[in-house]
């Protein structure tokens, strides 16, 4: 979870939505690697005695912060209703007139 880049990216499209005549959505883009880093972990994922004490305590508070990102991310972020990954990103080549690319990982 990023909270950083869900929140720049719910605001540029409010912005955009708001202008005239300009329908903006994000690209939903799910990369695997990325999203198992971020979900709740099960107890029977943990490795060590010492990892999976930690996860039994932590756990609940771990999925509330997962399902309420979740939440706001179905409720606010015009998401794309197609999911893409790295094996169909290409599909979307003609489907927008403009794209904007925000991050501060983009060279």
């Amino acid at each position: 979870m990023n909270y950083g880049a869900e929140l720049q990216a719910y605001a540029l499209a409010r912005f955009l939505n708001n202008q005239n005549e300009i329908n903006a959505e994000i690209i939903n883009y799910s990369n695997a690697a990325v999203y198992n880093s971020n979900r709740p972990k099960k107890f029977k994922e943990s490795g060590s005695i010492k990892q999976k004490v930690k996860r039994l305590f932590a756990w609940r508070a771990a999925k509330e912060r997962w399902d309420r990102f979740r939440e706001f991310e179905k409720d606010f972020v015009p998401l794309s209703i197609d999911e893409y990954n790295l094996d169909n990103i290409d599909r979307i080549k003609d489907k927008y007139d403009r794209y904007i690319i925000g991050s501060d990982q983009v060279w």
